[in-house]
Parts: C-alpha cells; structure tokens; sequence
C-alpha cells in the first residue's frame, strides 16, 4: 500500500508529527551547534588580537614584551589545540585552517607594527 493511499487515522496523524517533530529538533540542535561554534571562532580571534594589541604596546621592552609574547603563543596553541579537537566536527577543516591563518596574521602584523613604532 502506498502512503497516498492509506487511510489517514489519528495514530498516523500521531506518528507523522512525531517524526516531523524528531527532524526539527535535530536540524535545530545542528544549527545550534554551528552557531556557538562560530561565535567560540569568532569571540576568541577578537580577544586574542584585542589582549595582544593592549598588553604589548604597555610591555616595557625587553623582558615584558618577551613575556606577554609567551603567553600569547600559549593561548594561541591551546586554541588552535581546542578548535582542532572539539570544532572540526561541527565546522568544516577549511574554515579552520581560514581563521588560525588569519589569526597569526594578525598576531604578526601586531608585532611588527609594535616592532616598526619601536625603532622610529
């Protein structure tokens, strides 16, 4: 019997909004999933650039810069280290791999415009 032709009683009624139901609740967790995944992404580039930008115009050069520049490569492998583990498997290898590369870009061009300000 094809679904077109059966009769369409209260417990298919029943049944088809239980299905129905079940896909909505999944797509719904999937986007969810996704979205937090992008704002953790997003968030943490920012607060990174950000605390990088701050604490290393205030270092007095050499030895607070040095150390500033230490704790900022370890945030930078614990993060790459967390997205690697825990958000390729919401977000696609690529998009990661866009946002480390744009992340150390960042990070250098803030050293070496730290760097430039420095010497002149």
């Amino acid at each position: 019997m094809r679904w077109n032709e059966m009769e369409l009683d209260w417990e298919g009624i029943v049944r088809l909004c239980r299905i129905g139901k079940r896909y909505l609740v999944a797509n719904y967790v999937v986007l969810l999933k996704k979205l937090i995944a992008y704002l953790y992404l997003y968030g943490c580039f920012t607060f990174q650039v950000f605390y990088y930008a701050c604490n290393v115009r205030e270092a007095v050069k050499p030895l607070s810069w040095l150390i500033v520049s230490m704790i900022q490569a370890i945030c930078l492998v614990a993060y790459v280290v967390v997205n690697h583990l825990l958000v390729r498997y919401v977000i696609p290898h690529k998009t990661l791999l866009i946002f480390d590369a744009l992340l150390l870009l960042a990070l250098l061009a803030l050293l070496q415009a730290d760097l430039t300000v420095e010497n002149l």
